[in-house]
């Protein structure tokens, strides 16, 4: 893999919940034919303290089994993909901390909803939780029960995965929407499925009309499917709205932060809950990193 390629980056910890983000990366780097990358943290008992330290630092004892795991897991994976780079790997560090320096140079960063050792009444694991709220670029929390894809009945030989569902991009107008709106309208044309641009609202049906036509005029040029569905949703309850919203959803995305967010809050609401409750798969949309000079 080269150090030029963007990855689609995945947290592996052996859970059920990284299997499922990894079948979903592995898919998403197949369409976008990208590398993908595993990643496993192993994580120094200080970094649970909160002490500050490296991503990465010397001294750590790899951990074999977990080798063997992720070797396995690669294998599994270059078996149903021959064609993709795949390469996996342990760092060492806070996990949290490594997957959001990780995810500067990536394609997309996709991690599960919940990893080893969580509380069974979290909804969404702390890794996750940071990851999704602090990361660059595209951030996919996997969440079980929609399946991203499925394996068409036929001839072995015929047999192909085809995704399940429309992209479903939530528009508010803002610069953090519009990042998320793009990323929606690439995933659905690589997808093969159509995008659906929803926005919630208790305001004027006029002004969220025109708020969704303006959403769709600016990815014309990029997205090629399906005519655009535009779902405006009146509702006094955002949250429940946008959480309905997800239920038929193979994909549903966010931007990072939407209107009227304080400065202060890294993870917009919108998102939040949506990484919290929604039906489904949930990309957060991060600006990517600014580049070293």
């Amino acid at each position: 893999m080269s150090n030029f390629d963007p990855a689609v980056v995945v947290g592996i910890d052996g859970s059920p919940s990284s299997i499922e983000a990894l079948e979903f990366a592995a898919a998403m780097a197949d369409r976008r034919k990208a590398p993908l990358s595993l990643v496993n943290v192993h994580q120094n008992p200080a970094d649970e303290l909160g002490l500050p330290m490296p991503a990465e630092f010397s001294g750590w004892a790899q951990d074999d089994e977990m080798e063997e795991t992720l070797q396995a897991m690669a294998e599994r994976i270059h078996t149903e993909y021959p064609h993709m780079s795949i390469r996996s790997r342990q760092v060492g560090g806070p996990t949290a901390t490594v997957l959001i320096e990780l995810s500067r140079r990536a394609l997309a960063t996709v991690v599960g909803r919940r990893g080893s050792g969580g509380f069974s009444e979290l909804l969404l694991g702390s890794v996750s939780a940071q990851v999704s709220a602090h990361a660059s670029g595209p951030v996919i929390v996997v969440r079980p029960p929609i399946p991203d894809d499925t394996i068409l009945p036929g001839p072995e030989e015929h047999r192909r995965r085809r995704p399940l569902g429309p992209v479903l991009a939530l528009s508010d107008g803002s610069e953090g929407a519009g990042l998320a709106l793009r990323f929606a309208a690439e995933e659905a044309v690589s997808r093969g499925v159509q995008l659906v641009i929803a926005h919630v609202y208790d305001g004027s049906d006029e002004d969220a009309e025109k708020l969704l036509f303006s959403a769709a005029d600016s990815v014309e040029s990029i997205y090629s499917g399906p005519a655009i569905e535009l779902r405006p949703i009146y509702s006094k309850n955002l949250p429940e709205a946008l959480v309905e919203a997800s239920r038929r959803a193979a994909l549903t995305v966010a931007g990072s932060r939407g209107r009227g967010g304080f400065a202060g809050m890294v993870l917009g609401s919108i998102s939040r809950t949506l990484t919290h409750h929604a039906y489904g798969p949930v990309a957060v949309v991060h600006p990517p990193a600014i580049k070293d000079q």
